[in-house]
């Protein structure tokens, strides 16, 4: 029978003297459990002309086993069992762990229900399957991730320095569980932001011509000894200030720089005025420190 449902149990007798007829009920926790000690039934049985009957209805999990009913008189006595068999959805998944965080993704991994509901031996297939979602712990709404028949699951594509939740839900021909949800997990990268730029060095090319024919020649480079320990660069940004001023100016917001040189337009800047440049370089974690000033460079012939 599934969960929920109603039925009656009735066994014919004839007997004289009239007999004692009695119910007892031995659970079984699991189809490959053995049964429990006896006990009276939590339904109510009946006794009419020749007829016990016991009505079971809204059946739970929790009410599978072996139903028997001893008819006994002076003269002897009978017995006759009958194995209820509830299949049910499953109990929620447990021991939930999030492994291997890369700050982009996480191994989700979880053990099977301990009730899985269903049983082999009545035609009913014994797998399940995992539906599993995730949400930023901040928000209510859960998306979708994956639907699977193992106990773990890559998740990827996650954000780095976010807080998530993630959730599973077991699921049998019979119905679904409820969703078993982790704490937060915050994706962290396993490195940190990158050293700082070193030896920034900026050329007037060509040296002595009027600035609308001149451009800024930089280069710098980034500790190779720092790349593999915090992550390879994927940006580097660009300043400019007058060398007696204090106040540093981004240039490189129009351009995406890789690669440790840049040629830079002189358009924007003033003839005869000495400039100094820095770099500070970025990967997956974050922005490094600005690297030291570079040397001062003038326009103009």
């Amino acid at each position: 029978m599934k969960a929920g449902e109603a039925a009656v149990f009735e066994i014919p007798f004839v007997a004289s003297p009239k007999p004692t007829v009695t119910w007892s009920w031995r659970p079984r926790t699991r189809p490959d459990a053995e049964l429990g000690s006896a006990q009276t039934p939590r339904f109510k049985a009946d006794v009419v002309s020749g007829l016990t009957s016991l009505p079971v209805s809204k059946v739970k999990r929790e009410d599978a086993g072996e139903y028997s009913v001893v008819i006994s008189n002076e003269l002897g006595e009978v017995t006759v069992s009958i194995e209820l068999i509830v299949l049910d959805k499953p109990s929620v998944p447990r021991n939930l762990v999030a492994s291997d965080n890369t700050g982009e993704s996480v191994l989700f991994s979880w053990t099977e229900p301990e009730f899985l509901g269903l049983h082999p031996d009545v035609g009913v297939s014994d797998g399940l399957s995992y539906v599993v979602e995730m949400r930023e712990s901040n928000q209510r709404a859960s998306r979708s991730v994956t639907v699977t028949s193992e106990l773990n699951t890559l998740i990827d594509k996650l954000q780095v320095n976010k807080s998530y939740v993630f959730s599973v839900a077991a699921k049998n021909d019979v119905g679904q569980s409820e969703f078993a949800e982790t704490s937060p997990v915050s994706t962290k990268l396993e490195y940190g932001p990158p050293s700082s730029p070193v030896n920034v060095k900026a050329v007037v090319n060509p040296p002595k011509a009027s600035i609308k024919d001149q451009t800024i020649e930089l280069t710098w480079e980034q500790p190779t000894d720092q790349v593999s320990a915090s992550g390879p660069v994927t940006n580097f940004y660009i300043e400019l200030k007058p060398e007696d001023s204090t106040r540093w100016q981004d240039v490189s917001a129009d351009f995406t720089i890789t690669e440790p040189h840049f040629t830079l337009p002189t358009d924007k800047l003033q003839e005869f005025v000495s400039y100094e440049f820095r770099v500070t370089s970025e990967n997956k974690a974050g922005k490094s420190k600005p690297s030291s000033p570079s040397n001062a460079v003038q326009l103009g012939k």
